[in-house]
């Protein structure tokens, strides 16, 4: 099955970053990615997949298939190791994403704002 990336995944306009606000779990929008330490990636984990559904949740898809959350939070920790590839990624580009698919990972792969998820080798909510 293909992964879906909403975190984050997760990843997005390019790796551009956000607004001024505080994002997701306090994390300021403009936080790059691979700066955050290692409790922060556990928050944005937390908060993705509480955004889609939980962790373990699945979504089916009107086109086949199906996305798959992270199975637990460690999956998706360790999914942002990849988040290196794609240093300008930000909170607030994760966050722009989560919020438009409105819950359903399946959007990932259609939403322009979530084109560079599908770019940027980070956490994914696990989807498969």
């Amino acid at each position: 099955m293909r992964r879906a990336r909403p975190a984050l995944l997760l990843f997005l306009f390019a790796c551009s970053s956000g607004g001024g606000s505080s994002g997701p779990a306090g994390l300021s929008r403009e936080a790059s990615v691979p700066s955050l330490d290692a409790q922060q990636i556990a928050a944005l984990c937390d908060w993705i997949n509480a955004s889609v559904g939980g962790y373990g949740s699945i979504d089916n898809c009107d086109s086949g298939g199906s996305r798959h959350a992270d199975s637990n939070q460690q999956a998706c920790i360790g999914g942002f190791g990849g988040a290196q590839a794609c240093p300008s990624l930000t909170v607030g580009a994760i966050e722009d994403c989560i919020n438009a698919i409105g819950g359903d990972l399946c959007k990932t792969d259609t939403l322009p704002v979530c084109t560079a998820l599908n770019v940027c080798p980070v956490a994914d909510g696990g989807a498969d």
